[in-house]
């Protein structure tokens, strides 16, 4: 059997030592998670109006809710929407505005959208993100740190309609949170 040098045996321990300082140092961990929530549109020629809402609670993600007495800060990473399925003429667009609100108080501004062609959109499965302005952030941060959940309104109108049409659209938030450890 091979003895190790002297200069590994005496490495060793300080390795441990200085790992033990290392670990801590850590003072918190981040908490993931995407929501998502769907609802379904229809319009027609007449009336091409539509609107919809979803709602996401922090506390729908089981992590954030066993460490919310823990949490110092949220951040919103991306929202986006994905046209699940849509039933209407091909060269039909869309064009609306998502606004944000909480406990029925408007917060963050409200961002819009425009050109959006449901039929496309279904048949590639491509996901869109809607832009977040800061303000948007600082609310959706400032609810959740609230404990207050965050609702989402989808309204727009779709053009060339010659039929009526359905779609349904799924919205999705992807957010973390920073978990204080004792």
């Amino acid at each position: 059997m091979k003895k190790l040098p002297l200069y590994l045996v005496a490495i060793i321990p300080l390795v441990i030592l200085a790992s033990c300082d290392f670990l801590e140092k850590f003072d918190h961990f981040t908490a993931g998670s995407t929501f998502s929530e769907s609802f379904n549109v229809t319009v027609d020629q007449n009336d091409p109006d539509f609107v919809g809402s979803v709602e996401f609670a922090a506390t729908d993600d089981e992590t954030i809710k066993e460490n919310i007495d823990k949490i110092s800060d949220y951040k919103i990473n991306k929202l986006s929407f994905i046209v699940d399925s849509y039933n209407g003429p091909s060269n039909s667009t869309g064009s609306g505005q998502f606004s944000f609100s909480s406990l029925g108080t408007q917060i963050g501004s409200t961002v819009s959208v425009s050109n959006i062609n449901f039929g496309q959109l279904a048949v590639s499965g491509q996901e869109v993100e809607i832009p977040l302005t800061d303000d948007i952030i600082v609310a959706v941060r400032d609810a959740y740190l609230g404990g207050n959940p965050v609702k989402i309104d989808a309204s727009g109108e779709l053009t060339n309609l010659t039929e009526p049409a359905t779609f349904e659209f799924t919205v999705y938030m992807s957010v973390e949170a920073r978990v204080e450890l004792d």
